[in-house]
């Protein structure tokens, strides 16, 4: 239950698209867990219009794993509709993983 499942993001510029520079997941998804309980995650509260700073331990990968994949199918399959309602809803975050494939800090990214 603390762990992210994600595909690796690289920038691409695609012909004739309109959307210029952009992120695109390619690989397979892979299991990240936090280097530790006390990592930093900073997300985007819809509810009070700003970033907020949590740890991976008190609420940071909940809201992660929430706002990402609201229905359960990706990622803990089985499980109920979660409330989204505190969720920015475009699911962009910078990560930082060290040499071990353990997340160091993760940034929720705002978006258009």
């Amino acid at each position: 239950m603390n762990t992210v499942v994600a595909k690796e993001a690289k920038a691409e510029c695609r012909a004739g698209s309109q959307e210029g520079a952009s992120y695109h997941p390619v690989g397979e998804f892979e299991n990240y867990r936090p280097a530790s309980g006390d990592i930093r995650i900073t997300v985007i509260s819809k509810k009070e219009s700003k970033q907020k700073k949590l740890t991976a331990r008190d609420g940071g990968i909940a809201h992660v794993k929430t706002c990402a994949d609201p229905d359960g199918k990706q990622f803990d399959g089985g499980q109920r509709k979660a409330d989204t309602s505190d969720c920015w809803g475009l699911n962009f975050y910078d990560v930082k993983i060290d040499s071990a494939d353990r997340i160091t800090s993760m940034t929720e990214v705002y978006s258009s």
